[in-house]
């Protein structure tokens, strides 16, 4: 520690200006209100108080250096050259780093950076600490920052993270918390242009993040999975084995709520998703203990600051605030135990990545010999990966994610239920390819239709959760515009086969192999018309169908939900997936509609029944997903034909229970669901007119059927 008194500083400081504070104001409104617009002040009025600018101090750190400003993160710093070379930085902490102290202001530090990493000046500037304003020096706080002098930015934040702190604590016993923001702010400004130039690693542009997988979990089954890392410390250990009392010193649970299985089983589906859109982009970290040891400290009593906290992930630093905690809630799982002390933190850095792994750390102090300034500081640290399963992880190749094997491992859990996806889809295109030895029989037909649509249901539906949705597409987009890689679209298997069959089948048939034979949702409700109409009798079907001026409005609906959500997702992916929650997938298959709050349960209640009044109504009517397949249908390659004849022959027009076919006979393959009816009437020798022999012909016109 230096110790040195500061006499050469050019601003005063909070204890001398105390009496002319209003003279100085003064002067340096008049200053800023006098000179040129294009000179350089170093002062600045700031509520009103004035407050040196870095220029003041820019000869001291880099003489002979010429200084521009440049925008690092869209923040302003000086930049110091010398011989056309970038030499040195200049930083005002809270332009860099926004977190405030006891006071609810910043600590105004000037931090000189070199080019090399190394910190070469530190100075306190400005602060409102009511503590060092009523008895604790002010040196203590400037002696403790001058610790961080000579310095290397990157070697201190190893250090930091791996709990061997250069930085001494001794000696601000009475303002620790107010040398931890110090700690933060300091060490957040020069990570940030340290990485900006290249010296410190950035979080790479592919990242991994979390998968949207929900299961139904008890207290023990979040804990045995890893979603709830749980981490006891007893009294002895904190102690050192001095002590045998409160075994239960720390009884910490934590975990991210942001994955959906965690979230939804702790907090219930209403409350999940009412923190998710309150909260919009944030990592939400809930924190559950049982333990004596109170995580919230005389920091957050006094200032609102959280300083037995702080999360790190890889040479990130990140401490909490009043406004970062958010309690009042309810643990909703029924085996939950009683907890005494809760709270979920907001994390208030967007760098911050719960896919990827990182810490909790628990500082405690422990005092000897009941002197203010005997104090040692032990960190406790908890580390916490998110299990795989629940991540989507970044890269694009097998073998090449940090865990060698675990894309591997990913394909190779699925590697059955993939290939009997893939057989349900070979299996349809060579329906379609088929076609007419398929529908040649009208009963078998119906039959094998249900068959796969049931298959499906219990094959990507129950069985694998991994019905394709919208938001997909937005996804991929969003990768496209982020310049990420799309390998993170192959650690979900169902989803990147499905995609590439999409493709595939609606390039070839458009939208009918996949709309009208593997959608899950889709054949849940043929399934349930197809059981209506057996129930009902045939003379009241035509009774609830849409009316025709209706189905010409509503069939457009698909393509402007698709087109608004695209517009939107360009903006908040966030927003997108909520607005997306008009599709009934994930109330169906991912979450189940138990687990929905209750206007969602009602909304997918009320889909089933107007497919039941309307065949395919969700399909037809509202689905975006429908409208995006819709489109892709125009540039399909191989269209079902038709005959000269079919232009007046009203007999496949009034048999297609989805409207596809027009007055004039033309099948509009933007709404066609490939159930192939109009195949199997178009080569029954019986039904269609120009293969009707004349004898049945005659029979036809008397209006008789004649079966084949």
């Amino acid at each position: 520690m230096k110790g040195r008194a500061h006499p050469s500083r050019s601003c005063p400081t909070t204890t001398e200006r105390s009496g002319m504070s209003i003279v100085l104001a003064c002067v340096a409104a008049l200053i800023l209100t006098t000179m040129p617009a294009t000179a350089v002040s170093h002062l600045e009025v700031r509520d009103g108080q004035p407050i040196c600018l870095p220029q003041q101090y820019v000869p001291a750190s880099f003489p002979g250096a010429t200084w521009q400003q440049i925008d690092i993160d869209g923040k302003p710093v000086m930049e110091a050259r010398r011989d056309g070379d970038a030499v040195g930085y200049l930083f005002l902490s809270h332009q860099l780093d926004k977190m405030v102290a006891y006071s609810g202001k910043p600590l105004e530090i000037l931090v000189a950076l070199t080019a090399d990493g190394t910190i070469e000046q530190v100075d306190l500037i400005d602060h409102h600490e009511p503590i060092l304003l009523i008895g604790i020096p002010e040196q203590v706080l400037h002696d403790y920052i001058d610790q961080y002098e000579g310095r290397n930015i990157e070697q201190l934040l190893r250090d930091n993270i791996a709990g061997r702190s250069q930085i001494s604590l001794d000696g601000v016993s009475g303002a620790t918390v107010t040398a931890l923001v110090a700690d933060q702010v300091v060490y957040t400004g020069a990570r940030i242009i340290a990485q900006e130039i290249g010296l410190l690693a950035r979080a790479g542009a592919q990242a991994a993040r979390l998968n949207e997988r929900f299961e139904k979990l008890t207290w023990p089954q979040l804990a045995e999975k890893g979603l709830l890392r749980h981490v006891t410390l007893s009294a002895a250990e904190v102690h050192g084995g001095s002590s045998a009392a409160e075994e239960d010193w720390l009884d910490l649970s934590f975990g991210i709520l942001n994955q959906p299985s965690l979230g939804i089983n702790l907090l219930g589906e209403e409350v999940y998703q009412s923190l998710l859109a309150d909260y919009p982009g944030k990592t939400l970290l809930i924190l559950l203990n049982n333990g004596s040891y109170s995580f919230r400290g005389s920091g957050f009593v006094r200032g609102g600051i959280f300083d037995r906290l702080q999360v790190t992930q890889g040479l990130e630093m990140i401490r909490f605030r009043d406004t970062d905690y958010h309690y009042q809630f309810r643990i909703a799982l029924e085996d939950a135990p009683s907890i005494h002390e809760k709270a979920i933190f907001i994390v208030p850095t967007a760098t911050f990545n719960g896919a990827s792994p990182w810490e909790l750390e628990v500082l405690v102090s422990e005092r000897f010999f009941d002197t203010s300034k005997s104090k040692t500081f032990m960190h406790f640290k908890a580390p916490f990966e998110m299990p795989a399963e629940y991540v989507i992880a970044p890269q694009a190749a097998f073998g090449d994610l940090g865990n060698p094997s675990m894309m591997g491992r990913i394909w190779s859990g699925k590697i059955v239920w993939i290939c009997l996806y893939v057989l349900l889809w070979t299996i349809v295109l060579l329906s379609f390819a088929f076609r007419e030895r398929i529908s040649k029989n009208r009963k078998f037909l119906e039959r094998f239709h249900l068959a796969i649509l049931f298959c499906s249901i219990l094959l990507l539906g129950i069985g694998q959760k991994g019905q394709p949705s919208v938001v997909n597409i937005f996804t991929f987009v969003d990768v496209l515009r982020s310049g990420s890689g799309l390998g993170i679209f192959l650690t979900e298997p169902f989803l990147f086969v499905s995609w590439i069959c999409i493709t595939v089948g609606t390039i070839l048939w458009g939208r009918g192999p996949f709309c009208g034979w593997i959608c899950p949702f889709g054949g849940v409700l043929e399934i349930l018309h197809t059981v209506r109409n057996k129930v009902i009798p045939r003379r009241w079907h035509k009774m609830w169908e849409m009316p025709d001026h209706w189905h010409h409005r509503l069939k457009f609906i698909p393509y402007v939900t698709f087109l608004g959500l695209l517009g939107v997702s360009l903006f908040s992916l966030n927003l997108t997936e909520m607005i997306a929650e008009m599709e009934p997938f994930k109330t169906t298959w991912l979450v189940g509609v138990t687990n929905r709050p209750w206007y969602l349960a009602l909304y997918w209640v009320w889909l089933l029944v107007m497919g039941l009044i309307t065949v395919r109504f969700f399909c037809r009517y509202l689905c975006p997903l429908g409208g995006y397949l819709a489109i892709l249908s125009r540039f399909q390659i191989f269209k079902l034909p038709r005959r000269n004849f079919c232009t007046v022959c009203k007999i496949c027009t009034k048999g297609c229970s989805t409207r596809a076919i027009d007055e004039q006979g033309v099948i509009d393959s933007k709404a066609c669901f490939g159930c192939l009816e109009c195949t199997n009437q178009m080569n029954d020798a019986a039904v269609c007119p120009p293969l009707l022999k004349a004898e049945i012909w005659e029979k036809y016109e008397e209006g008789t059927r004649v079966s084949a």
